[in-house]
């Protein structure tokens, strides 16, 4: 079954902090065709046409991975 972007839904915006280059580190869930809320961690950049993108977390520098310690903790600490 291909991929379709209207059946993936944000249930809940849960924090972002800038990194180089003018991107940010997100973290959200997210619902796939009403399925299972899953944690989402992507990189997002501004396209040259003014458009939002996204690419795969890659490779963090120490104080990035500080950054999303804290807020995977928070969401942790939501949950219980």
């Amino acid at each position: 079954m291909a991929y379709e972007n209207d059946k993936d839904k944000l249930v809940k915006k849960c924090g972002s902090f800038p990194v180089e280059n003018g991107e940010e580190i997100a973290v959200g869930i997210y619902s796939y065709n009403e399925g299972d809320e899953k944690i989402q961690i992507s990189r997002t950049y501004t396209k040259g046409n003014g458009e939002s993108g996204q690419k795969a977390i890659g490779r963090l520098k120490h104080a990035e991975l500080k950054e999303l310690l804290t807020i995977l903790s928070n969401i942790k600490e939501n949950e219980d």
